[in-house]
């Protein structure tokens, strides 16, 4: 019997653009996202280096990647986050935020630009608390190191904060059946009046929420998609260094969901439309549904750790040339239009919380834990060319070495 597709890491992203905590198990909330996921982020307080007030992300700030992040559990509960940075300093905030409003709330802006396309976009605001001067400092000795922003070492020292998000976004608003209007003019976007997407045909619910993420609420993606754009990588001419190419984590690459199992084939999980999360004693099920897959920027070819460049130049983007020139049909997908256009990897999912069995009894969500079971419940029908590529894929990374 083949072995089961399996869930085999986990991954928060506490603080948007920093390092993502590895679980055994995580809550999946009732808005679809895991529990803190992207629930705080780094602002520039006055704007002095980056646009006052927005979350930052790994592509402006590639740095931030070299900030490490840790839960502090009571029982099964996360009561505090810490950060920390390689030179040893580090600062511990709580998790929640008090309920009473205060002087020092914010409002954030989400929005951005991609690194690889001509994309932008503004998918509103959220409010926020301040996290307080202790871990300010900290992110502000930190960031303005010219070691770690590299970018703006010649600008004038920013003062950052750390906001805490007070509320969550609907993806609704921006893509599926009810999406605003589009239009390509980002104050329009900002003002909630428009999206920057044409995506009425994704099948997004009300219930999908996010916090700080730029797009959904959760993404998958599979170990064999990884390990086989690993050997896209060795392939090229010239060819790296071995060293960089081991040391490339799927964490760049920054999913929340990692399944695999010996007999998955690379990208089957992107014709993946429903599937089903299972415990293996089949007392906990999570359905899931396919929203779209995932285009990619500049990030995931930076270290997980450090946010510089994986690979060295000159052929500093190799995941995503290795991708773009193997799959050269997958960089145009209509719902994301030209303005998108980018290597895929990964995708955007949904949950259907309402069907979910084995849900906690407080209600805040149910778990996921590595070893669960992926079922796939319906899939997309591969044309006759995608079929011979799996086909092939399956060929070379399982067949052929268990005879030599």
């Amino acid at each position: 019997m083949a072995p089961p597709v399996m869930i085999t890491n986990i991954f928060v992203y506490p603080v948007k653009g920093c390092q993502g905590i590895s679980l055994e198990s995580a809550l999946l909330t009732p808005e679809g996202r895991l529990y803190l996921d992207r629930e705080f982020a780094v602002v520039d307080s006055r704007g002095d280096r980056y646009p006052a007030m927005k979350s930052l992300s790994m592509r402006e700030l590639p740095g931030l990647a070299s900030i490490k992040t840790e839960f502090i559990t009571k029982g099964h509960r996360v009561i505090k986050l810490v950060l920390s940075n390689a030179s040893g300093s580090c600062v511990t905030v709580p998790v929640s935020a008090s309920p009473s409003s205060s002087p020092d709330d914010l409002t954030i802006e989400c929005s951005g630009k991609s690194t690889t396309s001509a994309g932008s976009w503004h998918l509103g605001h959220l409010p926020a608390r301040n996290m307080g001067d202790e871990v300010s400092e900290f992110l502000s000795n930190h960031l303005n190191d010219p070691e770690v922003d590299t970018q703006k070492k010649n600008k004038p020292r920013s003062t950052y904060l750390l906001a805490r998000a007070l509320s969550t976004r609907s993806m609704a608003a921006y893509a599926g059946p009810n999406q605003k209007p589009y239009s390509a003019d980002v104050a329009e976007q900002g003002r909630g009046e428009a999206s920057p997407f044409k995506m009425q045909s994704l099948p997004v619910k009300s219930e999908d929420q996010l916090a700080f993420a730029d797009f959904g609420s959760l993404n998958i993606a599979s170990q064999s998609s990884f390990r086989y754009t690993q050997k896209l990588i060795r392939e090229q001419d010239p060819a790296p260094a071995e060293s960089e190419v081991s040391a490339h984590d799927i964490r760049a690459f920054r999913p929340n969901i990692v399944i695999d199992s010996d007999t998955l084939l690379a990208w089957h999980e992107e014709l993946f439309i429903r599937w089903t999360v299972k415990s293996p004693d089949s007392k906990r099920s999570v359905p899931m549904r396919r929203l779209i897959g995932c285009p990619r920027c500049s990030v995931p070819a930076r270290n997980h750790t450090t946010g510089k460049f994986q690979y060295s130049a000159p052929k500093r983007l190799r995941p995503q040339d290795a991708l773009r020139k193997a799959f050269p049909d997958k960089l145009k997908n209509e719902a994301w239009g030209p303005e998108w256009e980018g290597t895929m990897f990964g995708v955007h999912c949904g949950v259907e919380f309402d069907e979910v069995v084995g849900k906690e009894e407080s209600g805040e969500g149910v778990f996921l834990r590595k070893g669960d079971i992926i079922s796939i419940d319906e899939e997309q029908k591969m044309n006759f060319t995608l079929c011979h590529v799996l086909v092939i894929v399956m060929f070379l990374c399982v067949i052929w070495p268990a005879f030599f």
